[in-house]
């Protein structure tokens, strides 16, 4: 692993410190600039010749491949596809991170107390909703969702 100097260490802290006021001298700069300025800046990105992109793409299809394979094992890529099914679910959140940690740290189920398992098991954990509101519930395991669709499909 390289070592980092301490100029470094204190450029990164002064940086992470500073973000608002670098992001405005930024919006700044650019407000300054001409059309003709701005054009020449896209003219040299690597996003204005599709068959440039598209050939990169290909050049590279095993090496994302291979990305994608190790980002899919992270907590950063759980924690964001997880959200993203609960969202397509039709959840309704406000802070998903709170939800998110409540699901990850619940190990019974709150309804009938039993122990609950990641993954495709009869004590599968399960993020249970109300289906006409999108308002959460509690962490339930498979057997109690179940039940409770049942009885909510009776009540209609």
């Amino acid at each position: 692993m390289e070592e980092v100097s301490k100029q470094t260490l204190y450029m990164r802290k002064w940086r992470e410190e500073n973000r608002e006021k670098i992001r405005q001298q930024q919006k700044e700069r650019w407000a300054k600039k001409t059309p003709e300025e701005k054009n020449e800046r896209y003219k040299n990105s690597k996003y204005s010749n599709p068959e440039l992109t598209k050939q990169y793409r290909e050049t590279h299809k095993e090496e994302k491949k291979e990305y994608m394979k190790e980002y899919r094992k992270t907590d950063a890529y759980k924690k964001s596809y997880r959200i993203t099914n609960w969202k397509k679910s039709g959840v309704k959140c406000d802070d998903w991170d709170k939800l998110y940690d409540k699901y990850i740290n619940t190990w019974n189920c709150e309804e009938c107390n039993v122990e609950l398992k990641e993954g495709n098991f009869k004590n599968k954990k399960c993020l249970d909703h109300n289906h006409d509101n999108g308002e959460f519930r509690n962490i339930i395991c498979n057997r109690c969702n179940v039940i409770r669709g049942f009885i909510d499909r009776k009540t209609i």
